[in-house]
C-alpha cells in the first residue's frame, strides 16, 4: 500500500503578514479621497433637503391656504442647525411682530402650528441665506413669496447657499423667485454666497 500525503491548505504567518501590510497601504492611500468624495456628496444631499424643505413649505401654503414659514431651528438662527416649518398668521394685522431689524417675524404668540422639522446639517457644510432668507422665509396661500416689511414687494429673487466650510469657492445655490418656484445652481468658482 502506497503513502499519501496530505498537502497543508491555507496561509503561512508571513504570507498573512505581507496581505495584511497590503491591504493597510491601500486603505491608507484610499482614506484622503474617501474623506474629500463624502464631503463632495454632503453638498447635493444639503441642497436637496433644504430644496425639499421649501418645496414642501410653498405646497403646504397653497393646499392649507394660509401662510407657511421655513424658519432657523435652535437659539444661533442658523440654518446649519436646522429649520421648522409653521403655518402662522404673519402676516395678519393682529400678529404684527417685528424683529430687531423690523422686518416681520415669527412669533410665539400667534396662532402656529409645526408641520415639520428638521435637524442640523452636516459638520462638513456651511448654509447662509441672502438678506431675504436671513432667518426665516414665507409662502403666501398663493404660494408667492411674502416680502419682509418695510418692503412692500418681494425681493425678485431670494436666495440660498450651501458651501463647504472649509472653501468658499464651489457650492450650491438656491434661489426662490417671487412665484415661490425654487431652483438650484452650481456655484463652480468664485464666491460661494448668496
Amino acid at each position: 500500500m502506497g503513502l499519501v500525503l496530505m498537502s497543508n491548505k491555507g496561509f503561512s504567518l508571513i504570507e498573512l503578514m505581507v496581505t495584511l501590510s497590503i491591504a493597510a497601504i491601500l486603505v491608507a492611500a484610499a482614506a484622503p479621497a474617501m474623506k474629500s468624495m463624502v464631503e463632495n456628496n454632503a453638498r447635493p444631499s444639503e441642497a436637496n433637503r433644504l430644496l425639499g424643505a421649501l418645496r414642501y413649505a410653498r405646497g403646504e401654503a397653497i393646499k392649507r391656504r394660509l401662510t407657511v414659514t421655513l424658519k432657523t431651528n435652535g437659539s444661533s438662527k442658523s440654518w446649519a442647525e436646522g429649520w421648522e416649518i409653521y403655518t402662522n398668521t404673519l402676516f395678519d394685522a393682529d400678529c404684527n411682530i417685528t424683529d430687531e431689524r423690523g422686518y416681520s417675524a415669527y412669533s410665539d404668540t400667534c396662532t402656529n402650528e409645526r408641520l415639520r422639522s428638521d435637524v442640523e446639517t452636516s459638520a462638513s457644510i456651511r448654509i447662509t441665506g441672502d438678506t431675504t432668507t436671513a432667518m426665516y422665509i414665507s409662502f403666501d396661500k398663493n404660494g408667492m413669496l411674502l416680502p419682509k416689511p418695510p418692503t412692500v414687494t418681494a425681493a425678485a429673487t431670494a436666495k440660498f447657499a450651501i458651501c463647504n466650510h472649509d472653501t468658499d469657492s464651489e457650492g450650491i445655490s438656491i434661489s426662490i423667485v417671487r412665484t415661490g418656484r425654487a431652483s438650484t445652481k452650481e456655484v463652480t468658482s468664485g464666491n460661494c454666497a448668496p
